[in-house]
Order: structure tokens, then C-alpha cells, then sequence
């Protein structure tokens, strides 16, 4: 594991054993002063099959999330820019990745008693109540470093009671 200011591009050339599997981004989105730009400063870091994880809190949630802080519930944080999951694939499109799969979780962020594995394992992934969750997650794949292989093609021929019909088959092809 290798933690690093993403944002400074000095640190970034300077870490040994790239590229990487997985690159998880959690909850620092928000702070970035050029997401677009830092995205597209990870393709360094990528071969084909690393996996940049962008996870981030809902934007319904900032209410509760300040609430939270103020009560001494929560530990106070920057403040920081609320982006929909959306906007988070559009950065990374632009930047020239391809968004693999966007999911939502956590609908209740504490155990009250056993009703928040219940809320979030049965009703968080509900189509309705999904909008809801505190936390989405986009996972994403670099294009850049994507190596598309020569497709192949297989034809199957019928060959079964068709004496007659084969060779016209293969001429037809």
C-alpha cells in the first residue's frame, strides 16, 4: 500500500513499483482543485487491468453530515465541493476512462441494533431508496492502456442429414 498527494505530481513520478492494481480515491474528490487533471495524471500509475475506485458521500446527505460534525458525532472536515456520482464519470470520461460500474450503499450509517445491516444489506439496493444511500462508489478502467485484441469468428455449419447442402454452404460464405 502506497499513500500519496495525488494532486502533486512530483510525489506521483516519484513512486517505485507502478503501475498498480487497484487506485482507491476515498472521499477527497470533493478537495481537488482539478479533478479532471488529476485523473488524467493516473494514467502513469495504470496497466489494462488496474481499477481506479472513486468513492465519495452523497450530496443528500450534507444536512446530516454538518449536523453530525457540529454534535461531535462526526469528525469535522474540510469543507468540500458535493459532487454527484454523474459528474464523477464525466470527469472520468473526459479524462479518458472508462466508468465499469457505479454503485450506491450505506442507507443507515450506524448498527441501531441490527437495523442498519438490515436497512443496508435488504432495502439500500431497492431501485427507489438506492437514490438515497450516503455513499456511491464508481469504479473505472484507463482507456489509455486498454489493448483491444483482433476479434476472431467462429462459424458453425449444420452438417447433420445435409449431404447436399454443405458444400453450397461454404461456397455461399
Amino acid at each position: 500500500f502506497i499513500v500519496a498527494d495525488v494532486e502533486d505530481g512530483d510525489t506521483l513520478e516519484g513512486i517505485a513499483g507502478a503501475p498498480f492494481d487497484y487506485i482507491i480515491i476515498s472521499d477527497t474528490i470533493g478537495s481537488f482543485d482539478d479533478c479532471q487533471s488529476t485523473f488524467e495524471s493516473l494514467h502513469g500509475l495504470c496497466h489494462r487491468d488496474t481499477r481506479i475506485i472513486v468513492s465519495y458521500y452523497s450530496y443528500l446527505w450534507e444536512p446530516v453530515l454538518r449536523l453530525a460534525e457540529f454534535a461531535g458525532l462526526k469528525m469535522p472536515q474540510v469543507v468540500q465541493n458535493f459532487l454527484r456520482m454523474a459528474d464523477i464519470a464525466n470527469f472520468l470520461d473526459i479524462a479518458g476512462y472508462d466508468v465499469v460500474k457505479q454503485d450506491r450503499q450505506i442507507l443507515l450509517p450506524f448498527r441501531a441494533f441490527g437495523l442498519g445491516t438490515l436497512f443496508n444489506r435488504y432495502l439500500a439496493p431497492l431501485p427507489v431508496i438506492r437514490g438515497f444511500c450516503l455513499r456511491y462508489y464508481t469504479v473505472a478502467r484507463s482507456l489509455r492502456h486498454a489493448h483491444y485484441h483482433t476479434a476472431s469468428a467462429t462459424v458453425v455449419i449444420p452438417c447433420r442429414n445435409e449431404r447436399g447442402n454443405i458444400e453450397p454452404a461454404i461456397r455461399r460464405m
